[in-house]
């Protein structure tokens, strides 16, 4: 996937900074460096609005990977998502689908994001 601008990916970021209403983002950090993020959106793919919220934004720094930061940070939004009564999550994935799969979430079906082929995967939530 292209890299963006990183005053582009801030921008966005800070539009996510939310509590009480979605966009919601979770960001990793330690000894003041961002490690990786990923965010609870009300919508992540046009022309799919009937399924809502998405787990989005999930990115982890390629200094940090492989240290479970990234399963970490889908969990904090998970628990995010079940903390406000949401009994189900979506995402779309180009290529991670056997990560997200190794964390639960099975494949809805095939979809296109700007003409590359992914995934569309899903998550029920249990509550606990």
């Amino acid at each position: 996937m292209a890299k963006k601008p990183l005053r582009l990916e801030s921008k966005k970021l800070k539009t996510h900074m939310n509590r009480d209403k979605l966009p919601i983002a979770w960001v990793a950090h330690a000894n003041g460096q961002v490690l990786g993020t990923a965010a609870l959106r009300v919508h992540d793919h046009e022309g799919r609005e009937d399924l809502t919220p998405w787990l989005g934004g999930v990115y982890v720094g390629s200094h940090f990977r492989r240290q479970g930061i990234g399963a970490a940070l889908c969990a904090a939004v998970e628990d995010g998502a079940r903390s406000r009564a949401i009994h189900a999550l979506y995402l779309f994935t180009l290529d991670k689908q056997a990560w997200f799969s190794r964390l639960g979430w099975t494949t809805l079906g095939p979809c296109v994001w700007q003409q590359r082929p992914g995934d569309i995967m899903c998550k029920p939530l249990q509550t606990t």
